[in-house]
């Protein structure tokens, strides 16, 4: 099928050339602040310590092997009978395929939504039901974990109004998703049957939307398993700043406490939920770090936040080579030839809403 000529104008090579030179400057700005700021010269005068970026790249492992873990609760609580290698595969694969240029507008939750409906046919929307239930349950344990923790570091006394602006909002954004929670959880059933009825009446579509809108209704009735997945948000963001703690301490001789960085690292691993490559992530750790006092009261360094969302992505290439390594030695053919139909077709259902 041609494409159609929303996506011709969105494929404008002046929309890659424009998309190039952004990155461009940012990593320039990223290098300069470094380099004007002797990080370089700090890490390589320093002592440094490679068993704690080796011990953070394998904490970072585990807390991915949890978050897939998570989300196989929430599968099995629709009742769908996959096992926890199964999920473990199409997790592994997603990280894979998410660092592939032809997948970079597909976007990890639609294709590890696409795999388990495959695994599982005649269950899309159940499949797309799991996936918005794990974001939601792990936002929701986001923020209010960076609620907590920066009241438990004093972010709130510190001499920066952007930076108090910022608690206050996080405890806002905190505040909204438990106001949500609970509506869906004990809003009235003639609400839910109301919206059940009104999406099946779309256009299109309307009846996707319909089941959807019955999948995750059925996830009101699942109280223990979404406790547990929230209980399992938290332990994901501890191990995630567990992991980059390792790697800032294994480079800088003076690094921020694990107290401070339990509500620096969460708050901006929030970021990659941006639908930009590179930039949020760097820029707002960057700033964290500068603007929050070390340990012993000085001030913070600008830079310091760019080395480690550094060694934040590298975490995700050595994960993204293991998920590449096991397509090739553990993937049969066979497999290999339905993962490459699988990624056309889920690329040929964002197109310009071309979707069946």
């Amino acid at each position: 099928m041609p494409p159609s000529p929303e996506r011709q104008r969105r494929s404008h090579p002046l929309v890659g050339l424009l998309k190039v030179s952004f990155l461009a400057v940012l990593l320039l700005l990223f290098c300069s602040s470094i380099v004007n700021n002797n990080v370089f010269q700090d890490i390589w005068n320093g002592p440094k310590n490679v068993s704690f970026i080796v011990l953070g790249i394998l904490v970072y492992f585990f807390a991915v092997g949890v978050g897939l873990l998570r989300w196989h609760f929430l599968v099995r609580a629709l009742g769908i009978p996959i096992p926890f290698k199964e999920t473990l595969r199409i997790g592994i694969l997603t990280l894979f395929v998410s660092m592939l240029p032809m997948t970079a507008l597909l976007g990890g939750d639609i294709f590890k939504a696409w795999m388990l409906s495959k695994f599982c046919k005649g269950k899309g929307a159940e499949s797309a039901a799991t996936i918005l239930v794990d974001r939601f349950v792990g936002l929701f344990a986001l923020f209010l974990f960076v609620t907590i923790a920066s009241l438990a570091a004093g972010f709130h006394r510190i001499d920066d109004p952007l930076l108090r602006r910022l608690c206050t909002a996080t405890f806002g954004v905190t505040i909204g998703f438990a106001v949500a929670a609970v509506l869906l959880l004990v809003c009235s059933p003639r609400i839910v049957q109301t919206v059940y009825l009104g999406a099946a009446r779309l256009p299109w579509a309307g009846p996707f939307l319909a089941r959807l809108a019955a999948a995750l209704q059925r996830y009101r009735g699942k109280f223990g398993i979404l406790a547990i997945a929230f209980s399992i948000g938290f332990l994901i963001q501890t191990l995630l700043t567990l992991s980059l703690h390792l790697f800032g301490s294994a480079l800088f001789e003076t690094f921020h406490g694990f107290r401070q960085n339990l509500a620096i690292i969460p708050l901006a691993l929030g970021t990659i939920f941006i639908p930009i490559s590179v930039g949020p992530l760097e820029i707002v750790l960057d700033w964290l770090y500068a603007s929050t006092p070390l340990p012993d009261g000085t001030p913070g360094k600008s830079g310091v936040g760019l080395i480690v969302a550094l060694g934040f992505r590298f975490y995700v290439l050595c994960l993204a080579g293991c998920g590449f390594l096991y397509y090739l030695l553990c993937t049969p053919s066979s497999s290999k030839a339905a993962l490459r139909e699988t990624l056309q077709e889920a690329a040929a259902s964002t197109d310009g809403g071309e979707n069946e």
